[in-house]
């Protein structure tokens, strides 16, 4: 059984912010853990229930135990755009045609 309260900080000085970089911080599958109302995550805001985020690049989830990188908000917006702007296009063609 392990109780989880307080702030969790995470030293990321030498870690491979790499996209889609995962560590796995606590092992849910082995471990009957409770995250108290007192839990947080230092530079860490909590997006949703139990899921933390430093709003650039990690997200950390109480109920996986995994820490991730994740795209920056531009980086999906860059995306979606793109999208949006090909599927106007092959629209516009079409109509054409």
């Amino acid at each position: 059984n392990l109780v989880l309260g307080g702030s969790f900080n995470f030293n990321l000085d030498a870690a491979d912010l790499t996209l889609d970089n995962i560590w796995s911080i606590i092992d849910v599958a082995s471990l009957n853990e409770t995250f108290t109302d007192t839990f947080s995550v230092t530079g860490f805001a909590e997006e949703s229930a139990g899921v933390w985020t430093n709003g650039v690049d990690l997200v950390f989830s109480e109920t996986t135990g995994v820490l991730s990188v994740i795209p920056e908000p531009s980086v999906l917006a860059m995306f979606a755009c793109g999208f949006g702007i090909i599927g106007f296009w092959r629209r516009s063609i079409l109509r054409k045609a």
